[in-house]
């Protein structure tokens, strides 16, 4: 009765785990602002400077740019517009909780060294793979990854600008900040966000669970039980053979 117990028990939670847990799919597009094909403003110059090539008087400029997304799911590839001016050519993105408007704590770091010098479109993938949640606003950062570094995050071709609230720049060339908000009414620059989507349980396989749940503390209670009278009939048998 009891081995009876258990492989139900072990396969109600099997069955569920199958349920609630899909098949891993490909990466959605969670946010782009590229246009079809990748398309975005090609031209070297038409883009945020990223560790002042334009001008000496930009310092070590970092870029970020906000997103928002409508699910929760597994951050997973990041895709962006760089001109890479020849030199070191080592990049590295951050994924930033927002704070109060601003860049915040780094969720997620993704270095990008020995890209090839020009224009393209490069793409960088996650190893922690952080769990972003709906409708919470989170920043995108471009850093140089390292001295030396000239680089510019092209423009996107859609219109998509900026109007003060999803765009920051820092002289301080870390996503550390200090952060400065801004430009509005400039174009803001192209990136694409990946990621494997969360899906809600179904409520049939919400049910499956609490069965399970159900079936598993009734089984337990079970053994214990009959643990328990197996032993208080040893117990038993062995005060009478010590009066015999």
């Amino acid at each position: 009765m009891i081995a009876r117990a258990q492989v139900s028990a072990g396969t109600i939670l099997f069955l569920t785990v199958l349920a609630v847990a899909p098949l891993r799919a490909d990466p959605a597009t969670i946010f782009s602002n590229f246009g079809p094909n990748l398309e975005f403003q090609d031209e070297p110059t038409h883009g945020w400077t990223i560790n002042g090539f334009f001008s000496p008087s930009v310092g070590q400029q970092a870029i970020s740019q906000l997103f928002t997304p409508s699910r929760s799911y597994l951050f997973e590839r990041v895709r962006l517009a760089l001109t890479l001016f020849p030199g070191p050519t080592a990049i590295d993105l951050f994924l930033q909780a927002d704070n109060d408007g601003l860049p915040g704590a780094v969720k997620d770091v993704i270095p990008l060294h020995g890209l090839s010098t020009g224009t393209a479109v490069v793409s960088g993938q996650s190893v922690a793979q952080p769990l972003v949640f709906a409708n919470n606003p989170y920043w995108l950062t471009v850093v140089a990854g390292g001295p030396g570094v000239l680089a510019g995050w092209n423009w996107n071709s859609t219109g998509d600008v900026s109007d003060g609230h999803n765009f920051a720049a820092t002289q301080g060339g870390s996503p550390a900040g200090p952060w400065g908000l801004g430009l509005r009414s400039e174009l803001r620059s192209a990136f694409e966000i990946q990621g494997q989507v969360q899906p809600t349980p179904e409520p049939s396989s919400l049910v499956l669970l609490a069965t399970a749940c159900v079936v598993f503390r009734r089984s337990a209670r079970r053994r214990a039980a009959q643990r328990h009278l197996a032993l208080s009939r040893s117990v038993e048998s062995s005060s009478n053979r010590s009066f015999i």
